[in-house]
């Protein structure tokens, strides 16, 4: 897995990269090590967030878009993706875009930017990625990151303290602007409920201990299949019933 190692022989790896490889090493293999080329798996959450992308961007730059805006581009993506989203869902997903709209017009959100590319180091590893989308209270001018979840699971509160996402979007922002993160808001849209929580200096050691370790293990070579209830709808599963290295 050389293609990791820069000249100076530092580890450099994404996001996209750090997230697959806790999710199954072996289809991080498989993705990375061949020519085989797998599909990320398409959800209605991740469709609903070009729509959010969309509203917070026009937000940004002073423009608030209609719902009949919304609607035709929510409809444009349904149209795309019908082997994804069939007519309920195509429902379903409309209804939690206008719970967020109306959530974020009557909560009056101001953006403060998204996007916002970050670079992290953990000794001879680093990691590449973005900040989502940072938001300030127009009173009291704090900044919060935001996740807005558009899925129909609720996260319970163990999961949002310990979200390596949260942790690393807390520190790039430390990296980036000298000055911890106010705080973590996670809002649903479906059931219009918000929780907060926060990073502190522990969870960045957590941070750092993965990402370097993973780094590591994916330049070792360190792959094994992470079997679980998903491996039955993972895009990989034809060819990793057939995946092995030589050892």
């Amino acid at each position: 897995m050389n293609q990791f190692i820069n000249k100076v022989g530092e580890i450099h790896i994404t996001e996209q990269q750090l997230f697959d490889y806790m999710n199954c090493p072996t289809l991080f293999d498989i993705r990375n090590s061949s020519q085989i080329t797998i599909p990320y798996q398409v959800t209605q959450h991740k469709l609903i967030c070009q729509v959010m992308r969309y509203f917070l961007t026009n937000l940004q730059n002073g423009v608030i878009p209609t719902y009949k805006e919304l609607q035709r581009k929510w409809d444009s993506i349904c149209a795309e993706n019908k082997d994804i989203i069939d007519a309920n869902k195509n429902i379903s997903g409309w209804q939690k875009i206008v719970n967020f709209v109306t959530w974020a017009q009557n909560n009056k959100i101001a953006v403060g930017d998204i996007s916002i590319p970050f670079i992290i180091d953990s000794k001879d590893v680093v990691l590449h990625g973005s900040i989502d989308q940072l938001l300030v209270d127009p009173q009291s001018h704090k900044v919060e990151l935001f996740y807005p979840n558009f899925t129909d699971k609720e996260f319970d509160k163990y999961t949002i303290d310990t979200r390596l996402k949260y942790t690393i979007d807390a520190y790039a922002f430390k990296t980036i602007y000298k000055q911890p993160i106010d705080g973590i808001h996670v809002y649903s849209a479906k059931t219009n409920q918000n929780t907060y929580t926060y990073r502190g200096e522990e969870d960045f050691l957590r941070l750092k201990t993965s990402i370097y370790n993973i780094g590591h293990a994916i330049v070792n070579n360190c792959f094994y299949p992470r079997e679980n209830a998903l491996c039955s709808s993972c895009p990989g599963k034809v060819y990793c019933k057939y995946w092995h290295k030589e050892i």
